[in-house]
């Protein structure tokens, strides 16, 4: 298998170090381990207590399968599949769903290990990516467009990374309803599901039907990046014994611990999505100010759901600027050229508790150039 080069991963390896703001992360602040175990009820405090560092189950400990399964409507234990991370998920399901000469189409734009994944496996890519001048919004008659008889998938990540866009509940049936027609497989990542409002959440993917499959984990909107815990939900017997052969040809097990603090964290769910509303909350309010005292240099079609931002620069270059940001202001951004996605755009993330920090930090960056002048810094 020869894998691609990971453009935005190579991006924070180059710039990060340089940097002493991070103002593109996309997950909400990490929690700390004993703020997570203070959340501990009479089970989970034993399970803790006499945890022992053997092998795992390979399909993940029955309790975090049943408390994953209670978060979706209509799926069991048995329709969850639990990975080293939602990274290793998405890999598992993508290869599950598809084989080398098939054709897939994937909303973006959208983190390269969703775009990137299907051509890895063998597939026939086609990316549809939302624009800016739309609002972000799902366009199902586009994805269709470029659909085939031989496609077998489509991804969406709702919320999406790095828009913020949420598609509505009425989009996400008609993408699924575009996918049985074709007799494929929809693929929703979801990982940054719950900080939403509501009542404009879509239903989860694996509730619109046995071809439907949702991705997620507790990397990001919980804030437990750390602990590697993803998983696959799926009511389709066969995907899933695809799915669990496909485990036993990788990591085969999960951290036993990580599992333990992954089911303290569910049942806790409302209290850590209720902190990670707080913060990206008052970020999104913050980011709207800045943007507004700063409209010579960004325009912005506005999100509501998600971690991440990402306005458009109106006269810079985006990956020069961003070159310019990091290594003479300390100012750490992500352009879209490494998303990749078209435009001139660069991701902010909403989810860290020093953004106020960060943005002043651009600002100052910011006053003493007029809008154009950052990619010229970078070139000269």
């Amino acid at each position: 298998m020869r894998l691609p080069d990971f453009l935005l991963e190579d991006w924070i390896d180059r710039y990060r170090s340089y940097c002493r703001y991070n103002i593109a992360g996309s997950d909400v602040e990490g929690l700390a381990l004993d703020e997570l175990l203070s959340l501990r009820d009479g089970e989970t405090r034993a399970l803790w207590d006499s945890l022992t560092l053997g092998y795992s189950h390979p399909l993940g400990h029955p309790l975090l399968r049943a408390e994953i399964a209670r978060l979706h409507p209509g799926a069991g234990p048995e329709s969850v599949h639990v990975f080293a991370g939602t990274t290793e998920a998405v890999l598992a399901a993508v290869s599950a769903a598809l084989s080398p000469g098939d054709h897939a189409v994937v909303v973006g734009p959208a983190y390269q290990l969703l775009t990137g994944l299907p051509a890895v496996v063998g597939a026939e890519v086609d990316q549809v990516d939302l624009t800016s001048e739309d609002g972000w919004a799902l366009d199902v008659d586009r994805v269709g467009s470029v659909c085939r008889p031989d496609t077998r998938l489509l991804i969406l990540n709702a919320p999406n990374n790095p828009t913020g866009a949420l598609p509505s509940p009425e989009q996400v049936r008609a993408l699924a309803g575009l996918a049985e027609s074709l007799g494929a497989r929809l693929l929703v990542d979801e990982v940054y599901r719950g900080l939403e409002e509501p009542e404009t959440a879509p239903p989860s993917g694996v509730e619109l039907g046995p071809h439907a499959v949702t991705v997620s984990g507790v990397s990001k909107a919980y804030g437990l990046a750390g602990l590697r815990i993803g998983w696959v939900v799926s009511t389709d017997a066969d995907y899933r014994r695809r799915l669990r052969e496909f485990r036993y040809w990788t990591t085969l097990n999960n951290s036993a611990p990580s599992e333990v603090l992954a089911v303290v964290a569910l049942r806790a769910r409302a209290t850590l999505l209720d902190r990670a509303r707080g913060i990206v909350t008052a970020n999104r309010t913050l980011l709207e100010d800045f943007l507004a005292q700063h409209s010579d240099w960004f325009d912005w079609a506005p999100t509501r759901a998600g971690t991440t931002a990402y306005p458009r620069l109106l006269q810079d270059d985006a990956r020069r600027a961003a070159e310019t940001l990091a290594t003479r202001h300390g100012v750490f951004v992500v352009p879209s050229s490494v998303i990749p996605s078209a435009g001139e755009h660069l991701r902010i993330g909403l989810g860290r508790t020093d953004l106020p920090e960060g943005l002043d930090a651009l600002a100052d960056a910011l006053a003493s150039l007029r809008p154009g002048e950052l990619s010229a810094k970078a070139a000269a």
